[in-house]
């Protein structure tokens, strides 16, 4: 029988046994991290009865008229018909002025007063962070809060707390409270308007009740001296003396949003588990707010779900591919088992206390059976405060999130690229990058090439981590990866460490001969991950293909994109190293087409063969005006590490054939003066440089001197980084006393040089550097590079 039709059949009986009332609801939110969501039916007269059986939740606080039948002193909803078919993602958007009421009331038996009102006023309608200000914030300045009424000082309720509490059952003693506190300002001549907000602020918590904040889902009707008004009221108890001195500006916060209509934002096995949401978790961080230099625990704004329920965020359907969203932009999918969505949380007002950047996922829930209509999924386990698993994806992670492989690819400080399905090349270009340099690159100065091309690109991902340890993103394969350290929590509160690499798409460069990365996920002789059909036969001596036995025994590179685990990977190489920089030209200068991977011939970038078939024939080569090249020096025994700096978009070439009046306008020349060519015609060993630059490599003391005061600087652990203007180019020069310094020089450049980049005319700097360490019961691992400037110059 449908809905409509049965509410018809008990249309018949109506004036024997069902009533008219509204369905209203509130939750509790305890101290120990529960909560408990209550519904009711409130008949005209404000009695409130316990409902049972299945609830519309548009319903709740909506102010809709419904019928219910009481049986057994529980209330069961039956109509009407158009009622019923309420659902939670049609209510209108909350939009323009709030109107919201504050009263600081005692006890009549508790004069205690535990602030000054004016602090009260701070929390509700102060600067950040407050109710007003995060609201607003998180709406897009969609609403406004204004304060209706504020009563400067505390008033004395009628009843002590042990007098409400004999008054039956809590949501009895909160109504009669909240009724209480109106006749109150009706004694003082205010009236409140319908459908506006009021904070009731005790000056001590009830005994009859465990909670330390409550909120009613949208509105309830009170009967007042002056008619009925719909009311969302905030019971905010005084249960932590403590706010005195750290204002609860979380609670008000989160308490509002519960009378916006919103429940809480965890996951299936822990209600709170969320950082991201006013509604889940928060942070707790000593900011310079209104209440001068203090510690809040601030909320991490809003997520989409929420903002889509409340009509301030836009969510358009993803089908497949590659897709942008932000913070107030997002995307949905059907998966296999619910509605998923997807947002990117960087750098916000309140995001910025959280210590890291990602996608955030949620699935849409049932609200009549979860008691909340969203609830997080568990995707990557890299970010949880609880054992449930968090939502979160950093750029370059992938994950199965409703049935569809979701891979992050790219993004910047507000936006965000998404891959749903496998990700292919054309995907992958431009992507933020780790690189990885074959092992046939014999001296890690060309990793630091790779790397300086890379982080000095557009596309350069930058991530906050737990505390700012500054660390390279390009390592030879056979190296190490600096890591991350983020905070997590076990579900006893105790804090833990979580290791995790530094973001970014991986893209290994050099051939499964010469890379052993490359070699783990293409293989000799067999298909690779995923299927990938090109690979080296070590018997014929070339690229075959799997599916056709084709092969290819010169001029020949493989690029392709494999999605393996939790990582996105793209890997570049050739039958040769001369190939292999080719293969990182092609994917610099051509348009890579919609496969996941393709063989090239490397003399005329000819696609011989794509996986899956389709994209066979000549390359797309608009070219490209490069504006920088890294110069890596003779010491560099493979271009591999050449191709990679092509692929991090610029040009790459080795010092033997650097021509200066043919490079962009900015060089950077990667190698000491004893490797590299280039490096060597601007700073020479043994004495003062190009434009009068006085550090130089002095031989005889096997360190950096200074040719002004002829002091030595340093033996180990350091480098030098200088600008120097030569006619209309710019050389940046980057060099230590070994590899791991030039790649530590590589890192100062980005990190700390913004000076010598901003600099007019020639300057230098040298600088000792040491590795951060972070140890773990499994040991220590490095998280960061720490830096010491000894000398500049001028």
């Amino acid at each position: 029988m449908s809905r409509a039709l049965l509410a018809l059949v008990l249309a018949a009986v109506w004036g024997l046994a069902a009533y008219s009332g509204w369905v209203v609801g509130y939750v509790t939110d305890y101290v120990n991290g529960t909560s408990r969501t209550e519904l009711f039916f409130m008949f005209e007269n404000g009695t409130l009865i316990p409902l049972a059986g299945e609830v519309p939740w548009g319903l709740v606080g909506s102010g809709v008229k419904v019928y219910a039948v009481v049986e057994g002193g529980v209330a069961r909803v039956v109509g009407p018909p158009e009622a019923l078919q309420t659902t939670p993602l049609v209510q209108s958007p909350v939009r323009g002025p709030q109107l919201v009421t504050v009263v600081a009331a005692k006890f009549k038996d508790a004069p205690y007063e535990p602030y000054n009102y004016s602090y009260i006023h701070d929390v509700v309608f102060g600067p950040f962070p407050s109710v007003r200000d995060f609201w607003e914030v998180v709406s897009g300045r969609g609403i406004r809060i204004r304060p209706y009424y504020t009563h400067w000082g505390w008033v004395s309720l009628p009843k002590s707390a042990s007098e409400y509490c004999g008054m039956g059952s809590l949501s009895a003693v909160l109504q009669a409270l909240a009724s209480d506190v109106v006749n109150i300002l009706y004694q003082r001549g205010v009236q409140l308007p319908n459908g506006s907000y009021l904070f009731v602020v005790l000056n001590s918590g009830l005994p009859c009740d465990g909670g330390g904040g409550r909120g009613t889902i949208r509105f309830w009707r009170f009967s007042t001296p002056y008619g009925e008004r719909f009311l969302a009221v905030s019971w905010i108890y005084n249960w932590d003396n403590s706010t005195r001195v750290n204002p609860p500006a979380l609670a008000y916060i989160h308490e509002f949003g519960h009378n916006l209509g919103l429940h809480h934002s965890g996951t299936v096995l822990e209600e709170y588990d969320n950082f991201w949401d006013v509604m889940g978790q928060g942070l707790y961080h000593w900011v310079d707010g209104w209440w001068l230099w203090t510690g809040y625990w601030l909320p991490g704004g809003l997520s989409l779900p929420h903002k889509w329920y409340l009509g301030w965020g836009s969510v358009e359907r993803a089908s497949g591919g590659a897709f942008y969203v932000s913070g107030g932009a997002g995307a949905y999918w059907e998966g296999s088992d619910g509605t998923y969505t997807a947002e990117y949380r960087c750098g916000g007002v309140y995001e910025q206390y959280i210590d890291f950047c990602g996608v955030i996922f949620h699935k849409l829930g049932s609200p009549l059976s979860s008691g909340r209509w969203v609830f997080f999924v568990p995707v990557f386990n890299v970010t949880e405060r609880w054992s449930s698993g968090a939502n979160f994806l950093d750029v370059g992670q992938s994950a199965w999130v409703g049935g569809q492989r979701v891979s992050v690819v790219w993004r910047n400080s507000t936006h965000t690229k998404i891959v749903l399905g496998d990700p292919t090349l054309d995907q992958l270009v431009g992507a933020n990058a780790t690189f990885v340099v074959g092992a046939g690159a014999a001296t890690i100065d060309s990793v630091a090439a790779v790397y300086i091309r890379s982080v000095m690109g557009p596309s350069i991902a930058r991530t906050k981590p737990l505390v700012s340890y500054l660390a390279p993103f390009a390592y030879l394969d056979g190296g190490f990866s600096v890591q991350q350290v983020r905070r997590a929590f076990d579900s006893m509160w105790n804090v833990k460490w979580v290791v995790v690499p530094y973001p970014g798409v991986v893209v290994s460069v050099g051939g499964p001969l010469a890379n052993g990365l490359t070699r783990a996920l293409n293989p000799p002789d067999r298909p690779g991950v995923g299927g990938l059909p090109f690979f080296f036969d070590s018997g014929a001596g070339g690229i075959r293909d799997a599916r056709t036995g084709q092969l290819w025994r010169g001029s020949a590179a493989v690029v392709a994109a494999v999605a393996n685990g939790s990582r996105v990977y793209l890997l570049v190489w050739g039958l040769s190293g001369e190939d292999t920089r080719r293969a990182g030209r092609w994917l610099a200068e051509c348009v890579p087409p919609r496969v996941r991977a393709v063989v090239i011939n490397t003399t005329d970038f000819r696609i011989l063969a794509s996986w899956p078939s389709g994209a066979e024939g000549p390359s797309v080569c608009p070219g490209y005006a490069y504006t920088s090249a890294a110069v890596v020096g003779a010491g560099a025994a493979s271009i591999d590490a050449v191709g990679a700096a092509m692929v991090a978009g610029g040009v790459g070439v080795l010092d033997a054939e650097a021509d200066l009046a043919r490079l962009p306008p900015v060089v950077y020349s990667v190698g000491g003066p004893l490797a590299n060519r280039f490096t060597a015609q601007f700073n020479p060993v043994g004495g003062p440089g190009y434009g009068g630059l006085p550090f130089y490599y002095d031989p005889s003391a096997g360190g950096i001197r200074d040719a002004r005061t002829g002091a030595p600087l340093c033996t180990s652990n350091c480098f030098v980084v200088a600008k120097l203007q030569v006619g209309p180019r710019t050389v940046y020069l980057v060099w230590g006393l070994g590899g791991e310094d030039t790649r530590a020089a590589a890192a100062y450049l980005f990190h700390r040089g913004s000076w010598l980049t901003a600099a007019r005319g020639h300057a230098a700097v040298v600088a000792r550097w040491s590795y951060i360490q972070h140890t773990l019961s499994s040991g220590s691992v490095n998280v960061g590079l720490s830096f010491v400037e000894i000398s500049r110059w001028p």
